[in-house]
């Protein structure tokens, strides 16, 4: 399973660190503070909102096939609270399990493993029930194939088969177990019947219902090396079915948690599509050519936040609506024009006006809405040096 929510065929890869070119973007644009207001103080968020931004997307398929994911979420943002909700709720599992199995004890690993695949059952199911009602709100192809292969993945069939199979397995005596005849004492046993459940076809296969192949032998009990090698047999066999139930722990587990951080940055987004409320706010067109660029009423939209944020606390000498807070420009560049240059008085608005264009071309490359009633540009790298101090004695530059 895999979430495909910010590409079509692969899943998004997460950064662990950034370029110092990167962070100089995340500085001169005043990301920090649009990365803030699409997190409200939750680091998840922040993380997951941060990397899509810093790690812009430059085909214009994949930007078009985020904006209408996206435009899903903006049309029904409770739904799909809800559904992150569920998600959430899949990965709260008690973190009392071991991350890699250990040869020194293959039994604990295998308990371990099937009582956290017991304690996210329920959460999937209702996961799945709840996909089942978010389907007519789907209108994106991610969105729509999403839902369906979750449905798929985790039908009614697959839930019941791994309920039926967690509760009736036990790492004590369903893996391997010793035959001892009646009225025998244990010092005389020597029969061993080995039972041994198949796991070479996978989780589905665990799910179907066949037994394993019983092996019978004859031993004698005062052979300490056979005892000995039987133990290793036994080990081996529960150390290759906690290998597998490990593994679809750690599947799931990372499906789950790859779909809820692709999520994140959706509902990032909503959270600062909801705080432009009042403001031009649009989805850019998505050129081919390179060079051409255009926007009506772009403004920066970290200066609208600074500002709506100020007004709010009442540290503005005078309060102010959205609509007269900010000014904003209207913007053409053929693609013809090599160079351009901006001149003007000091704190007449060149850097912020520039920032604008930053901002907005950034945001169109990780699929999102722009701060403009209109924009259309084609995806393209972005590079700032905003180095130098204002001159006060300068009257322009």
């Amino acid at each position: 399973m895999k979430a495909y929510l910010l590409y079509k065929t692969e899943n998004y890869p997460w950064h662990k660190s950034y370029t110092i070119e990167e962070m100089e973007l995340y500085d001169d644009l005043e990301m920090e503070i649009i990365i803030a207001s699409m997190s409200d103080g939750r680091k998840d968020f922040e993380s997951s909102c941060k990397d899509v931004l810093l790690h812009p997307c430059y085909d214009s398929e994949t930007i078009l096939y985020r904006q209408d994911i996206l435009k899903d979420v903006l049309a029904h943002p409770q739904e799909f609270l809800h559904f992150y909700s569920a998600i959430c709720q899949t990965l709260k599992t008690r973190q009392n399990h071991l991350l890699m199995t250990s040869r020194e004890n293959p039994r604990l690993d295998l308990s371990d493993a099937i009582d956290i695949l017991s304690q996210m059952y329920l959460p999937i199911k209702n996961l799945t029930a709840y996909v089942e009602k978010l389907k007519p709100f789907c209108h994106s192809a991610g969105m729509q194939s999403l839902c369906q292969r979750m449905t798929e993945s985790f039908s009614d069939s697959f839930m019941e088969g791994m309920n039926r199979y967690l509760k009736s397995i036990k790492p004590n005596d369903t893996i391997t177990s010793i035959t001892v005849p009646k009225n025998i004492k244990t010092s005389q046993i020597n029969s061993l019947t080995l039972n041994q459940t198949s796991h070479k076809k996978g989780f589905l296969s665990l799910l179907s219902g066949k037994k394993g192949q019983s092996f019978s032998f004859d031993f004698d009990p005062q052979e300490e090396e056979t005892m000995i090698a039987v133990k290793r047999l036994r080990n081996d066999m529960l150390r290759n079915a906690s290998r597998l139930f490990c593994q679809v722990r750690d599947e799931m587990k990372e499906f789950f948690l790859q779909l809820k951080r692709e999520m994140e940055f959706y509902l990032g987004c909503l959270s600062l599509y909801e705080k432009t409320e009042g403001m031009p706010r649009s989805f850019p067109v998505i050129l081919e050519k390179d060079g051409h660029l255009s926007g009506q009423e772009l403004y920066s939209i970290s200066l609208q936040l600074l500002m709506t944020q100020a007004a709010g606390n009442g540290s503005l000498p005078i309060p102010i609506s959205k609509k007269e807070g900010i000014v904003s420009c209207d913007t053409f560049i053929h693609d013809k024009q090599k160079l351009v240059m901006i001149t003007g008085a000091n704190q007449g608005g060149k850097t912020t006006f520039l920032r604008s264009i930053g901002q907005a071309a950034l945001m169109m490359n990780a699929g999102m809405f722009v701060a403009a009633r209109s924009f259309e540009a084609a995806p393209c790298h972005i590079y700032t040096q905003f180095i130098r101090e204002e001159e006060e004695k300068f009257n322009s530059g």
